[in-house]
């Protein structure tokens, strides 16, 4: 099952939050694996450590939103961030 499709099919906010978060984490890890702009990542990790800190659910997956959509624009890659969003 693709990662899109997992997303769609869990019906409790708080578990789409947590697969939402995951992704966030797994393209910042990708990103910073490939060497892409260690700035950009670094400071997507920064925001993201700060998110988490939040103890509500629903303001992380926000803000995990936030993230991953400024680093998807700075990395050219628009056209990502209309699917991402048209999956909510």
């Amino acid at each position: 099952m693709s990662r899109e499709k997992s997303i769609k099919a869990v019906d409790n906010p708080v578990d789409k939050s947590l697969l939402a978060f995951q992704l966030v984490v797994e393209v910042l890890e990708m990103a910073e694996k490939k060497k892409l702009s260690t700035e950009i990542v670094q400071e997507a990790l920064k925001r993201l450590r700060k998110a988490q800190t939040n103890g509500d659910p629903k303001i992380v997956h926000v803000q995990a939103d936030k993230v991953l959509c400024d680093l998807l624009a700075c990395l050219g890659l628009e056209d990502v961030i209309v699917q991402y969003k048209a999956m909510s």
